[in-house]
């Protein structure tokens, strides 16, 4: 943790402010989490589509809506976020098939323990000054450092990652490749005032005959 999160909590009174119901579970949309948007739709529908597998991990869970769709495709689901806002407000969820866990990025997770990563990406860049801000500030930064730990496991994997060219998408891809990725663009949203947000797979270049086309 860095800047001005360096006194981050493992505690929030994350205020309900209404429910969803979502892949046939109710999911709480509370205060001083990131408010399911496009983006957020935009990448369950891309996960209607997606092999799950054993294990599946969402990164960045927020109020647990991707946590939920994955639930019901995955054997066992681990929802992660830094926000102790966050990991409370996606409590509900826990189950036999699905844990919530407040730790950075994959960094908390077993290596290789996992066939499906989803991540809804914050995308504006710069260091985020406080726990609301951590769903929108990271950028290229919070996504490279993902893949770094991605890359280092045994086990062939899927990413599907939202990125904008904010963030941007260009550098993101390119540094994924560097590390001996691949990638495909999946899905975009209608470019908005020159923006283009679409969710992307990245899977090990070595495992390229085995994952989902």
């Amino acid at each position: 943790m860095t800047g001005g999160l360096s006194n981050l909590g493992y505690s929030c009174e994350a205020a309900e402010r209404y429910t969803l119901d979502v892949c046939g579970y109710r999911v709480r949309v509370c205060e001083n989490v990131y408010e399911p948007a496009e983006d957020t739709w935009m990448l369950s529908r891309v996960l209607e589509e997606a092999d799950g597998g054993r294990v599946c991990i969402d990164i960045g869970t927020g109020s647990g809506v991707l946590a939920s769709c994955l639930k019901r495709r995955c054997g066992y689901t681990v929802a992660v976020d830094l926000s102790p806002c966050a990991t409370s407000c996606a409590s509900n969820l826990i189950d036999a098939r699905l844990d919530v866990v407040q730790c950075e990025g994959v960094s908390c997770i077993r290596g290789a323990a996992a066939e499906l990563v989803v991540f809804n990406a914050p995308y504006l860049p710069g260091e985020p000054r406080d726990e609301v801000e951590l769903a929108w500030h990271g950028g290229a930064r919070v996504v490279e450092r993902v893949l770094r730990e991605l890359a280092g496991w045994e086990r062939c994997w899927s990413l599907l990652v939202t990125l904008s060219s904010v963030t941007p998408a260009e550098e993101v891809l390119a540094y994924a490749e560097r590390l001996g990725l691949n990638w495909e663009k999946l899905e975009c949203l209608p470019e908005d005032f020159f923006v283009e947000t679409c969710v992307y797979r990245i899977t090990p270049a070595r495992c390229a005959s085995r994952t989902q086309r």
